[in-house]
């Protein structure tokens, strides 16, 4: 069978405006769709049915089960973030079994200096005995011998999800700090400070757009960001969700741990109200049991039309009706029929 270069060309477009419309499961949807196509054509001139058939339900198989393999992408990805957050909560815990106390935030030197972060202070917890016994507590975090470890930095503190979880060996599992917290300014807090139920009380947030590397003593003041204009007036989060084709609802998601140790995943992000209220251990805020409805903030969830989607899914219905009706109802090509033997009277035989 002849292709030609139009129809080549007709084919590529195709195919193109099929990965624009529906992303990698588009390929399967075009090979499925082009063999239908094909076997329209065979039939016509009379190739067999039931090869033709086995083929279609191959092709079929491939297209349901490839969008099941991207859709689960983001979804190993959050299970793998919440993951890593119930293994700090555990560290924590562990750690106040053994010391009577949380770690605290922040440990300065004498002269109120910040030194090091409660995110080094776990790794014995976190099975990375053999990167704590290598920092040095005489010097800062970045300190010439501590910065040196930066690149070490433990898996459990990336989120896979986080677009910029190489650039600086930056981590988006942060604690909340300020009066009332469990995380104070200075000085450590026992679980048993607060008088709210720990099931709804914030120990550590994920938030997507943070810039602290995981040794840095840094961590989101509830003071700072109510206070400053430069500063985000909400906690992003890491695991975006699209709803619609055409015309899409986006926002993101993100996870929390709870000071009872156990991982929440919220749909949206987390405004800075909202982030106080949790984050408060006594203030008998009562609203934990609607977490989601309630601390979400609604402004960052956005309401727009995918041309991309538009545009690719007219093009592959344009072009997928025309090869329709190439496969259908364009003529057949003739083919040359064979050479024949002439069949005229035998020669006679010549003598001898």
């Amino acid at each position: 069978m002849q292709i030609r270069l139009g129809t080549l060309f007709l084919i590529f477009v195709y195919v193109a405006s099929s990965v624009g419309a529906f992303g990698v499961a588009g390929i399967a949807l075009a090979l499925y769709l082009m063999l239908l196509l094909i076997a329209i054509r065979l039939l016509r001139s009379g190739a067999s049915l039931g090869c033709l058939l086995l083929a279609l339900f191959f092709l079929l198989a491939i297209s349901l089960v490839l969008p099941a393999f991207s859709c689960a992408r983001e979804a190993a990805r959050r299970a793998q973030c919440a993951n890593n957050l119930k293994q700090i909560a555990l560290a924590l815990h562990n750690y106040h079994d053994m010391h009577g106390c949380l770690p605290p935030a922040v440990v300065r030197d004498a002269q109120g200096k910040p030194m090091h972060s409660w995110r080094v202070l776990i790794l014995p917890y976190l099975e990375a005995m053999d990167l704590y016994k290598q920092y040095d507590f005489n010097e800062p975090w970045d300190g010439p011998k501590n910065r040196l470890l930066a690149p070490k930095m433990p898996s459990v503190y990336r989120c896979p999800s986080a677009a910029r979880r190489d650039e600086h060996y930056i981590t988006p599992y942060v604690v909340v700090t300020g009066s009332g917290t469990y995380w104070p300014e200075s000085g450590s807090s026992r679980l048993g400070d607060g008088t709210d139920d720990t099931s709804k009380t914030l120990l550590v947030v994920e938030w997507a757009d943070s810039d602290i590397c995981w040794m840095e003593p840094r961590d989101p003041s509830l003071a700072v960001l109510a206070g400053a204009e430069s500063l985000p007036r909400e906690i992003p989060s890491g695991h975006g969700y699209r709803i619609g084709y055409f015309v899409v609802e986006e926002g993101g998601g993100g996870q929390v741990a709870m000071a009872d140790g156990s991982v929440r995943f919220l749909g949206g992000p987390l405004s800075v109200r909202g982030l106080a209220a949790l984050a408060a251990h006594s203030d008998g805020d009562p609203r934990g049991d609607r977490l989601p409805e309630t601390y979400l903030d609604p402004t960052r969830l956005r309401r727009w039309i995918d041309w991309g989607h538009v545009i690719g899914f007219s093009v592959f219905g344009l072009t997928f009706l025309v090869l329709l009706w190439k496969a259908a109802f364009a003529p057949l090509e003739k083919r040359p029929a064979p050479p024949t033997q002439p069949t005229g009277p035998p020669e006679p035989a010549s003598g001898a």
